[in-house]
């Protein structure tokens, strides 16, 4: 068991020397070697077969156990010996690559793999970055496709969105590769359909590196990460913020101190005119006590002068005719000054309202007093003395 293809040490099977004659010599003879293999994602031993055959990957390795490059249906592919980046002032330098690759915290670094490639016309090929690195926090565009017929390097951009260095070891796998045969049958170039493959090789990674940044314009712009400069605008903004923030703390405190003074200030006045207000309010209502206690009390007087007027009508006839005559005159004119006073207090306040209840009281009570004295009248028309010191009391206002 021990000499199973699992536990047998990692082989070199195709250097990159011996790729470029093995590719050539195929270039020349051009059909494809291996009809009988079907237009498909190429396995693990048709892999190993088009390698032997076109040369299409170098170095290639079998073998290796658990490290294995070669799994079932792809192959693996590792960090190479250049690598590039921008630095702050858009220059394109290059990163070492010394014992593997470490690439900065929330960065975008190139780099190329350690494979040289040489492409048959019928095979095409795609890679995707291990999923541990994934998982790790880099980042690769997902599924890029390389062309049937390329030669060259591969330029892989990765970026790190982690805000640690990440370290690759040149030993640690970076991207797994899978290989398509295409159904091509390799009809002369004049009468195939499509962009024709490419004439030049790709062996400087640089030259994919200077094509991505020129704009269509010819402008030149570097290719960074924008988490940094996100980063420092937040922190511009955030202490931009901050002062704001403190401003409106000021602003806000001075504020509250204005507002507490307006406060303190309505407090007191609040109070004073509540003190005023208690004062006037008391003022008034002894004013309408006055009114209406001198007015009830002139009204008493006047109802008890006229019933004593009348008692002399209707007493002893001592009393001349003509005396009584002038009482029922005195009599009607103070009635119709109590009418006017009536009109007059209608419209005052709820306490004058009552005062002229208590007038409406007296007022009936005259009417009667005034109609027993015309009765009177009727009955005896000579003997009703005149009443001239009659008179109607005031109001005080």
């Amino acid at each position: 068991m021990s000499d199973e293809p699992a536990a047998r040490k990692e082989e070199l099977i195709l250097s990159c020397e011996a790729a470029v004659e093995t590719a050539t010599l195929f270039t020349k003879s051009g059909p494809d070697p291996r009809k009988n293999i079907p237009y498909s994602l190429l396995s693990s031993e048709h892999i190993e077969e088009y390698v032997k055959l076109t040369g299409i990957i170098s170095p290639f390795y079998l073998y290796g156990g658990k490290k294995s490059r070669l799994k079932h249906a792809a192959y693996e592919g590792r960090i190479g010996k250049t690598a590039y980046y921008f630095d702050d002032n858009d220059n394109l330098n290059t990163l070492p690559v010394i014992n593997g690759l470490t690439i900065p915290a929330e960065s975008i670094i190139f780099v190329e793999c350690d494979l040289e490639f040489r492409l048959p016309e019928f095979i095409a090929l795609r890679f995707n970055l291990q999923i541990k690195h994934v998982h790790r926090g880099l980042l690769l565009g997902t599924g890029p496709l390389v062309d049937p017929g390329y030669w060259g390097k591969l330029c892989i951009p990765l970026h790190n969105l982690t805000d640690q260095p990440y370290t690759i070891p040149f030993d640690e796998g970076l991207i797994w590769l899978e290989f398509t045969k295409t159904t091509s049958d390799l009809q002369p170039k004049d009468k195939r359909k499509g962009r024709p493959p490419l004439d030049k090789e790709f062996w400087d990674i640089s030259e994919f590196i200077d094509k991505a940044r020129t704009l269509s314009n010819g402008e030149k712009v570097p290719i960074r990460s924008s988490i940094p400069s996100m980063v420092g605008e937040s922190g511009k903004h955030s202490t931009a913020a901050l002062k704001s923030a403190g401003q409106a703390r000021e602003l806000s405190a001075e504020a509250k101190s204005i507002a507490d003074e307006a406060k303190t200030t309505a407090e007191k006045a609040k109070n004073r005119f509540s003190q005023i207000g208690i004062v006037g309010g008391l003022a008034t209502i002894g004013t309408l006590a006055a009114v209406w206690v001198t007015f009830f009390i002139g009204m008493m007087s006047y109802y008890n002068a006229l019933s004593t007027r009348i008692d002399s009508i209707v007493g002893p006839s001592s009393t001349s005719h003509n005396d009584q005559g002038i009482q029922l005159i005195g009599i009607e004119a103070n009635a119709q000054k109590l009418i006017a006073l009536k009109k007059n207090t209608e419209s005052s306040s709820d306490i004058i309202k009552q005062v002229l209840i208590e007038n409406e009281k007296l007022k009936i009570i005259l009417e009667q007093q005034s109609a027993q004295i015309q009765l009177l009248e009727k009955q005896q028309p000579e003997a009703v003395p005149p009443l001239n010191s009659l008179e109607l009391p005031t109001v005080a206002k």
